[in-house]
């Protein structure tokens, strides 16, 4: 099945769109405190080493229970 360059554009628009969709919703729901949703996104087994020492998580339970922590200063300081 060969595609045109103009199909081709059109789902790379729509591709970008829902990344786009996701991303802002992703983002969103972590600014403005909605961590319920937020941890949606999370696996289980998720991990990660942030830029500081506490900032290394190897459960979603642990960068869930971080996030709450710093909330305040969080919630409201961006758009």
């Amino acid at each position: 099945m060969i595609q045109t360059i103009n199909e081709i554009m059109k789902l790379a628009k729509k591709l970008q769109k829902e990344i786009k969709a996701l991303m802002d919703d992703y983002w969103g729901s972590y600014m403005k405190g909605n961590l319920k949703h937020w941890a949606g996104y999370l696996p289980d087994d998720y991990s990660n080493i942030g830029g500081t020492k506490e900032e290394i998580w190897n459960t979603k339970k642990e960068i869930v229970n971080y996030s709450k922590g710093i909330m305040d200063q969080m919630v409201g300081m961006a758009d």
